[in-house]
C-alpha cells in the first residue's frame, strides 16, 4: 500500500520535521475498502545510494489504523493433487497398426480416477492392480476390437489420477501392445511423464491479531538461474 514519493532536488518541505497528508485509498485492503478516507503524516527519508531524498508515510501514525497483514508459510510433508495424463500413439510408419492394449504403471503414491473424454480412445481400463512388490497401481487397457491407427496418424488416450505425494520426481511406465506381430515384442518408450514437486506450502495471511484475513498473492518460482514461473493469486 505504501510507496516512497521521491523528489530529485531540494525542498522546504524538508526543513519540518512532520508533514500531515491526507487522502482516501484506490483498491482495497485488510479492514479499508475502496474511498476509505485516512490522515497520516510523511516522514522525510535520505537515500544514502542515490540524491533521492523522500517522503514515505509513517504507518505507525495513521487514522483510521492501518495494519499490513503477514504472511506464514508452512512446508507441508506431503499434499494430494488432481494429474492428468494423456497417451499419444503415433504410427510413423507406412501401414496400419493395430493397438491391443495399453499398460502403465503409475508412479507410486498415484492412483487411477476416471477417463477423461477428450482423448480419441474413451474406454475404462480393463484392470487396476497394485503392484505390491513396487507398490505401484498397474492400469490395463485390452481393446476389443483392437483399435486401428493408420499409417501417418495418431490416437490420445487421457485420464485422470489423484497423487498423494511428498517431494521428489514421479516417473511413469508405459507399455503398447500392438496385435498381428508387427513388434516382436511390447513397446516401452521408457519412463516418461517426468512430475517433479519441489516443496508444497501453506500459505496464511494474518492482521496484527493473528486473525486470517483475505490478500492478494503472488507467487514465484525461481532457482538459482532466476524466475521459472509466476502466479496471481487472488
Amino acid at each position: 500500500m505504501w510507496g516512497t514519493i521521491c523528489l530529485r532536488s531540494s525542498s522546504e518541505l524538508f526543513s519540518q520535521s512532520e508533514i500531515p497528508l491526507t487522502g482516501s485509498l484506490r483498491g482495497s485492503c485488510p479492514g479499508w475498502s475502496s474511498g476509505t478516507s485516512f490522515e497520516t503524516y510523511l516522514k522525510p527519508i535520505k537515500d544514502p545510494a542515490s540524491s533521492c531524498t523522500g517522503l514515505i508515510p509513517d504507518s505507525n501514525r495513521v487514522t483510521p489504523p492501518f495494519f499490513p497483514p503477514k504472511t506464514l508459510l508452512e512446508r507441508r510433508g506431503r499434499d494430494t493433487f488432481d494429474v492428468d495424463y494423456t497417451l499419444k500413439v503415433e504410427n510413423i510408419g507406412d501401414e496400419e497398426l493395430e493397438l491391443a492394449g495399453i499398460i502403465d504403471l503409475l508412479p507410486t503414491g498415484f492412483n487411477f480416477d476416471s477417463i477423461n473424454p477428450g482423448g480419441d480412445i474413451t474406454e475404462a481400463p480393463s484392470q487396476l492392480h497394485i503392484m505390491v512388490q513396487v507398490n505401484r497401481e498397474r492400469v490395463t487397457w485390452n481393446f476389443y476390437p483392437d483399435v486401428a491407427i493408420a499409417a501417418g496418424t495418431a490416437k490420445t488416450l487421457s485420464f485422470s489420477a489423484i497423487a498423494v505425494i511428498t517431494q521428489g520426481n514421479y516417473w511413469s511406465d508405459v507399455l503398447f501392445d500392438f496385435a498381428g506381430g508387427d513388434f516382436p515384442e511390447d513397446v516401452y518408450p521408457w519412463p516418461t511423464a517426468l512430475i517433479s514437486v519441489i516443496n508444497v506450502f501453506d500459505v496464511q495471511a494474518v492482521d496484527d491479531e493473528g486473525n486470517e484475513t483475505v490478500i492478494n498473492l503472488q507467487v514465484w518460482v525461481g532457482d538459482q538461474n532466476g524466475v521459472i514461473n509466476t502466479w496471481n493469486l487472488p
